[in-house]
């Protein structure tokens, strides 16, 4: 079963990966936070703007200090640190091979129609499974699984079909939901492939 990581599991992920970029054990609360923000920037972000939310990373770091012991503030400066259950939590999470990131379930967009469609494709049982499989294969494989989707007749031009999703794929682009816009641009590869 995928397992989706905790905000305070991708702080501590995020922690490790700096310690060993950076080959020091104390790291500087800002490069942390945007390196978390970088990771998963719908569930880091502003509700209305695609910014960092300082709110929710602090609220993570509290998670990750208080409640699990995972990280160390050092006093009077802004490094953080793992702790010893820190690390051995990384260790844990960098051997299951079932964790994955999910986008928030709850994207929004400038187009209230793209805003349902898109939050419809996250929640999907394909989208889903294309996230457990690494994004390399699941996505829609013909026009017929896509049109069931996206609730558009799947006898439509093959050119006004592929003008569509090309639609949805710069919507994606331009709101960051670089997932999305994967899952869609390997759908219209598939798709185009059927009609070779």
């Amino acid at each position: 079963m995928n397992k989706i990581l905790s905000k305070s599991e991708i702080l501590i992920l995020c922690l490790s990966e700096l310690i060993e970029k950076n080959g020091s054990e104390k790291i500087d609360r800002e490069d942390l936070y945007i390196t978390m923000w970088e990771k998963d920037k719908n569930r880091f972000s502003w509700k209305k703007y695609p910014y960092p939310n300082r709110h929710i990373l602090e609220q993570s770091e509290h998670v990750a200090v208080n409640q699990r012991s995972w990280v160390r503030r050092h006093l009077k400066s802004d490094f953080r640190s793992l702790t010893q259950r820190g690390y051995e939590q990384v260790s844990k999470l960098k051997k299951d091979k079932n964790i994955t990131f999910k986008p928030k379930q709850n994207i929004k967009t400038d187009n209230e129609r793209m805003t349902k469609l898109f939050n419809r494709l996250v929640k999907s049982d394909k989208y889903t499974n294309w996230i457990k499989l690494k994004q390399k294969k699941g996505a829609w494989q013909n026009k017929y699984e896509a049109a069931h989707m996206l609730n558009i007749p799947p006898h439509l031009p093959d050119r006004s079909f592929s003008e569509y999703i090309t639609e949805l794929v710069h919507t994606a682009k331009n709101n960051d939901l670089k997932q999305v816009e994967n899952f869609l641009c390997q759908s219209i590869e598939n798709i185009k492939k059927q009609n070779i």
